[in-house]
């Protein structure tokens, strides 16, 4: 493990900008002015179904320019949101590389399944990515690649204005001639908008964990999304496909949902997508996670050095913009911050607007306690099944188990 560790602190702290030649090393014997052979390297890299034609042809244009040695890679289908726990019932067996979302590094990094990546490495990766994202408990161990809030607004512009869509209040007021607006109800990744935006808190503090989710303004939170499905305005979606079909059917107005989903609703809704920040609710500006994904390397991998640079190759700024038009996915590359065709996507604006009222998706989040609990409880919230006299109950257990109590 020493090895492989000081193989990869050589490799990053060798890394210049995005790559943009991979030139081998120069051999410094006297006696011979031959190149020094190459080593014949094969890397296995996970990317999610969606990005493999993006994956395919960006790391063939790096096989095809790289020569530090004779590399090749073999792409397989592991999305970000399953590859921890993929990686994590067989390590060895695990890619090389592969991309998880920001809340799985905890995990990784604890069963010490993927490479730490040392300080002068992350120096200079950070001269070409935001590499805050890829931190946890103080040390480096991901290279940032997509920025992304957990929500965004998207809707139908033909049953709604832009006006209408500022509020809650607004999208429900609206005569839409269909449920005016969708939610996940029963998912934890956005649910967390129905507690943040109260403003009450979560996080560690030293051993300590802190939360008031079950104050009075969460209460009241609480209480609110239970009266919501009997306006017969509003309704709750679970799957991906399935609010972007709505979208595109005309069964829902409104629909909430990470910008993942933004090609989907675009082909759904043509002319009539629309895209906004979260509205407010109660005259509170809606907040959402701020998180992202990241690639790592298995701990077990045979070749870092080369891991490293194909992770610089897909995370530069080039092959950043090209996963952006193909997919709307917020890039972490400093180069493009005042990209022009970024910030005239209308996808990108609203999520960078709503990037202004997000809370961190921090390690605390990680814990099966949040994810397997907070989604479950505005579900049944929403559905009526929990009376406004067993609220402050429910929050209750819920924050004790949260914190371990």
């Amino acid at each position: 493990m020493k090895k492989r560790i000081l193989a990869l602190s050589l490799a990053a702290a060798m890394l210049v900008g995005a790559m943009a030649s991979c030139t081998a090393k120069e051999t410094d014997s006297p006696s011979s002015d031959a190149p020094a052979e190459k080593k014949d390297v094969k890397l296995v890299m996970w990317g999610a179904q969606d990005d493999q034609d993006y994956l395919k042809a960006v790391t063939d244009e790096f096989v095809a320019q790289y020569d530090k040695a004779n590399v090749t890679i073999e792409l397989k289908v592991q999305g970000e949101d399953t590859a921890k726990d993929e990686a994590l019932k067989d390590v060895e067996s695990a890619a090389d590389v592969y991309g998880v979302a920001l809340d799985q590094i905890g995990a990784l990094a604890d069963a010490k399944a993927i490479f730490e990546i040392p300080q002068e490495g992350a120096d200079q990766l950070g001269q070409t990515v935001d590499m805050s994202l890829g931190k946890y408990n103080g040390k480096y161990y991901g290279v940032p690649y997509i920025a992304e809030c957990s929500s965004i607004l998207f809707y139908n512009k033909s049953l709604l204005k832009e006006e209408d869509v500022a509020s809650l209040e607004g999208i429900l007021a609206a005569e839409t001639g269909t449920t005016n607006i969708a939610f996940r109800f029963d998912s934890a990744w956005e649910d967390i908008t129905w507690f943040a935006t109260t403003g009450a808190k979560a996080f560690t503090d030293g051993d300590r964990t802190i939360c008031d989710w079950n104050n009075q303004d969460c209460v009241d939170m609480i209480k609110y999304i239970g009266t919501l499905k009997a306006t017969g305005k509003v309704t709750t979606i679970s799957g991906n496909d399935d609010l972007s079909n709505a979208l595109g059917d005309g069964t829902i107005a409104a629909g909430v949902i990470g910008s993942w989903q933004a090609k989907a609703i675009k082909e759904a809704l043509g002319d009539n997508y629309g895209v906004a920040k979260m509205p407010t609710v109660g005259g509170k500006q809606m907040v959402t996670f701020a998180s992202g994904k990241v690639y790592v390397i298995n701990a077990n991998c045979a070749n870092p050095d080369a891991a490293i640079d194909l992770i610089t190759w897909v995370t530069n700024a080039d092959n950043q913009l090209k996963r952006f038009e193909q997919r709307s996915a917020l890039p972490t590359a400093s180069a493009l911050a005042s990209n022009a065709t970024i910030l005239a996507d209308p996808t990108a604006a609203a999520e960078l607007a709503q990037f202004a009222y997000t809370i961190p998706n921090a390690p605390i989040y990680g814990t099966v306690d949040y994810w397997n609990t907070a989604g479950a409880l505005i579900l049944k919230a929403f559905n009526g099944e929990i009376a406004e006299d067993a609220v402050q109950g429910e929050l209750d257990t819920l924050v004790k188990g949260y914190k371990g109590e």
